[in-house]
């Protein structure tokens, strides 16, 4: 049972890292994202998967939370990945992140070794990092980036630590989702990572979902929320599937390099991706532009 007044309700955009053209972190780009969407959003994810975090250097990732910090009030709520390969590496950082402000923390499963962590191993790498970090903690279970899925059981021990306040499910499995809403103490928070399940997930008991599409869409998103809330299931379908084919795009516009052209397109505030990556092409932006435009997003 939490102990913790963290509410995990609504929508959260995970949020882009920019760059500019050298590699360096274009700061202003970055604050302008935070601030875009703070009237449709309960909060901000910071180094989520679509934050780069995996090309940031630890002092990089501090400096970025302390930067939202500065500008995001305590309405909203700042979370922040932290989550690395070995427990001890992941409690130094969540300290430092807490200590830099974040109200909770994002902490991916570890997965390099992925053949050796057990399902025991997984259980204890989380309730020692609980154990040792004051900042709540959220699960984030994301198998397309790690092949590892934490099965129902696993977070049904783990949302019984005080420290442990929710979960990200990515997988968008609507059966799963239900069985942890069903079967975790009603304190803990059930959150998709997919948007193209979300109305399935809030439909069956999750509280909200951390989406990509909301550096994008948080409005519309908002309002599949409120028309969820309100009983009114029709009007959330009929949002859900007019964003649908925007969704299908911008998944076929390889990922974060597409979410960042699509931001650079309606408000120049995407950036640069960070080398291995690479920018989408000419034409691949040119068909971006034409649906952000049947959107009235440009």
């Amino acid at each position: 049972m939490s102990t913790n007044n963290v509410l995990l309700t609504g929508i959260f955009p995970t949020i882009p890292t920019p760059f500019n053209v050298d590699g360096s972190i274009n700061i202003s780009k970055f604050q302008k994202n935070l601030l875009r969407n703070r009237d449709y959003c309960s909060g901000y994810v910071v180094h989520g998967s679509n934050g780069e975090a995996v090309f940031l250097t630890p002092s990089e990732r501090i400096l970025l939370v302390q930067k939202s910090r500065e500008l995001v009030s305590r309405e909203h709520l700042l979370i922040v990945g932290s989550g690395m390969e070995s427990t001890s590496d992941t409690i130094n950082l969540t300290k430092k992140i807490a200590d830099s402000g974040a109200d909770a923390v994002l902490i991916l499963t570890p997965h390099f070794y992925k053949k050796s962590f057990s399902l025991v191993a997984l259980e204890r790498y989380y309730n020692d990092v609980a154990n040792a970090t004051a900042v709540p903690i959220i699960l984030y279970n994301a198998p397309v980036f790690t092949s590892i899925d934490l099965p129902v059981t696993v977070v049904q021990n783990l949302a019984n630590h005080p420290n442990i306040i929710g979960i990200k499910e990515s997988t968008g499995d609507k059966h799963k989702i239900k069985q942890m809403v069903d079967t975790t103490p009603d304190d803990f928070a059930v959150l998709t990572g997919s948007f193209t399940r979300l109305l399935d997930g809030l439909t069956v008991g999750a509280s909200g979902g951390i989406l990509g599409m909301a550096n994008i869409v948080a409005k519309h998103l908002s309002e599949i929320l409120d028309a969820v809330s309100d009983g009114n299931l029709r009007l959330a379908h009929d949002i859900h599937q007019f964003l649908k084919p925007l969704s299908t795009e911008m998944s076929r516009k390889c990922g974060i390099s597409g979410l960042k052209a699509v931001l650079n397109i309606i408000d120049e505030c995407g950036g640069e991706v960070r080398a291995p990556l690479l920018p989408l092409t000419s034409s691949d932006k040119e068909e971006l532009m034409l649906i952000l435009r049947r959107y009235d997003l440009t």
